[in-house]
C-alpha cells in the first residue's frame, strides 16, 4: 500500500491556507469571492479513498467587484509561477477577464499580484 508523503499533505494544507488568506484579502477590499477549486475522490481496493483537488478553469478562486472579473490562483513564494502560467493558458477567457497570480511571500501582510496574459 503506497503511502501520501507527508511532504504532499503539507502542500496540500499550504494551499488550502493561501487560498483562504486570497480570499479574506479580497473580500476585505470589498471583492465578492468564490471558490473555484474542487475535490475529487479516487476509491482505492483497500483503505482510505484519496482525495485530489482540481482548480477549475485554473484557478483557485474567481472574484468580481462590479469593474473587474478576476480567476485567481494563489502561490506561496515565487517558486511555482511558471505552473500557474501554463494552467491559465489551457482556457480561452472572454475578453476585459483578468488572470491573476496571488503570490504570498513569507511573513507577508499582502500579496504581489502578478497579471497573466490570455
Amino acid at each position: 500500500m503506497a503511502r501520501q508523503s507527508s511532504n504532499a499533505k503539507g502542500n496540500a494544507k499550504r494551499g488550502t491556507y493561501l487560498r483562504g488568506r486570497s480570499k479574506k484579502w479580497l473580500e476585505e477590499r470589498g471583492w465578492d469571492v468564490a471558490i473555484l477549486e474542487r475535490m475529487r475522490t479516487i476509491p482505492k481496493p483497500r483503505g482510505k479513498p484519496h482525495y485530489v483537488k482540481y482548480d477549475t478553469f485554473g484557478a483557485d478562486l474567481v472574484a468580481m467587484n462590479g469593474k473587474t472579473i478576476a480567476f485567481i490562483n494563489s502561490k506561496g513564494g515565487r517558486k511555482h509561477l511558471s505552473e500557474g502560467r501554463k494552467e491559465f493558458a489551457k482556457y480561452q477567457y472572454p475578453p476585459g477577464v483578468k488572470c491573476w497570480l496571488m503570490i504570498w511571500e513569507p511573513y507577508a501582510r499582502k500579496p504581489e499580484i502578478e497579471e497573466v496574459e490570455h
